[in-house]
């Protein structure tokens, strides 16, 4: 019966679909063609010969979206996440529909029609999706396609997955009972939740409840009761999620990945692969060169002010530690006297440093003896946003005193970082300036990147901390 329901409420959501992306192409025709509000210069074609390309447009609308899993089923709900899918299938569909449009030499389409379509495609399915959570939820307060769930685990793991599953009704789950790892007495509760028994009665819990959904909360060590779970359900029709205590194994980005079919879990990631970083870099190559250009006289200005205050190079160069601990030279205008560290002994710089020239101190307080670190980040060695790279010599310090203080260096060092937004720079606390880091990693997305420089525009110039 549950599953009728979800291939009811999938076949629904592909003809609503349907129907939204027609409309986006009457919309994209109207909008370009007949409103007024663009300019036509070569006639208005009949509306006849844009109906025609529907009868292909729709089917490769079907095929793309059920190939990129628009239509899958999930248990839980991003509208993020469905923007991403709607924006990869209008765009892909965009393609096959114009190779097809071009091998049947249909009509020539307006290329600006196409474009309307493509932005149409995207916003229309996505505003009817924003609908759904709430529709599902009230659908769940009736007790329609709820799925009937049986948690086996330990009570410390049960309780995690307990917790998330009564946060997230939308995932369509109502808790039955729990199967504990370790004997309890029946009929005692955990958050709410009746024991039934131990994991040696699964089977006989899951016939007794017509239990639907099996999730096994388990730690790494208990493999064998992981088998003498399975072992009893082999033969029942219900489905089996596993879910593994990662709290005290995964430490950065957890997650599941498949490895070329095999189905693996990620305990200790980094973020940026792929078109992640194909967009981070594209950020950093568009703002980085805009920034040189528009600050060129502020840095000749501040480099001749460097040269004329103190004896010594204008840049500052430093040998720093980026992305896999690789090392670069970091570019500074040097705001210390040429003679303040002597070689091969370096000195942690402190606030308000007796080192520093006049001109330097000035510098350092607003930030701008960093604006040479612009090269660096159109040379590839930095990105913008990530943690502050340090010297070689303090980072194995740093590594043997300071927990998971390595995992910094999992992304591309930064201009400027989520720890200094927050204050954490200079002589300020190393691990308060690595949690904030390993935050920034764990959360990177390009909108956060965004949020940072516009936060380091308000208010990193003048911090308290500089």
């Amino acid at each position: 019966m549950f599953r009728q329901r979800l291939l009811f409420f999938r076949t629904v959501l592909l003809a609503t679909d349907l129907v939204l992306i027609a409309l986006a192409w009457f919309l994209a025709y109207h909008l370009r063609l007949t409103s007024g509000l663009i300019p036509v210069w070569k006639g208005i074609p009949p509306l006849q010969e844009y109906i025609f390309p529907l009868l292909y447009l729709l089917p490769i609308w079907g095929v793309v979206g059920v190939s990129l899993g628009l239509y899958s089923p999930r248990r839980t709900f991003a509208l993020r996440d469905e923007g991403w899918l709607l924006a990869k299938a209008a765009s892909l569909t965009l393609v096959c529909f114009t190779a097809t449009s071009y091998a049947l030499k249909e009509v020539d389409i307006s290329r600006l029609v196409l474009a309307i379509f493509w932005g149409a495609a995207i916003v229309l399915p996505l505003a009817s999706r924003a609908l759904i959570p709430h529709t599902v939820r009230q659908l769940r307060r009736k007790g329609t396609y709820l799925r009937r769930a049986l948690v086996v685990g330990h009570e410390d793991h049960a309780h995690q997955v307990i917790k998330t599953i009564q946060q997230h009704p939308e995932a369509g789950l109502t808790i039955v009972g729990i199967a504990a790892e370790s004997p309890r007495l029946p009929g005692t509760r955990l958050d709410g939740i009746e024991v039934l028994g131990t994991h040696r009665e699964v089977g006989a819990i899951m016939r007794r409840e017509h239990i639907d959904q099996l999730i096994v909360a388990l730690s790494f060590r208990a493999y064998e009761v992981v088998e003498d779970v399975l072992a009893q359900v082999e033969n029942e029709p219900v489905e089996v999620m596993l879910v593994p205590d990662l709290s005290r194994y995964g430490s950065l980005r957890c997650g599941v990945e498949d490895l070329a079919g095999i189905p693996a879990l990620t305990l200790q990631g980094a973020p940026l692969y792929g078109w992640n970083a194909v967009l981070k870099r594209g950020l950093d190559l568009c703002i980085s060169s805009a920034a040189l250009v528009l600050c060129a006289p502020l840095m000749g200005a501040i480099a001749l002010l460097v040269k004329l205050s103190s004896s010594g190079p204008v840049l500052y160069r430093q040998r720093r530690m980026g992305l896999d601990c690789r090392p670069f030279t970091l570019l500074k205008f040097r705001s210390m006297r040429a003679d303040a560290e002597p070689p091969g002994m370096p000195i942690w710089s402190t606030k308000n440093d007796a080192r520093c020239t006049r001109v330097g101190s000035w510098l350092r307080r607003l930030n701008l003896d960093e604006l040479p670190q612009l090269i660096n980040v159109l040379k590839g060695e930095m990105s913008l946003v990530g943690p502050r790279p340090e010297r070689p010599e303090f980072i194995e310090q740093f590594r043997q005193g300071i927990p998971r203080y390595m995992l910094r260096h999992k992304i591309q060092a930064g201009l400027t970082g989520w720890a200094q937004i927050h204050g954490y720079r200079g002589d300020t606390s190393i691990e308060e300036r690595l949690r904030y880091d390993l935050e920034y990693i764990q959360r990177w997305s390009l909108l956060f990147d965004l949020q940072i420089l516009l936060l380091t525009l308000i208010k990193g110039f003048f911090h308290r901390e500089a």
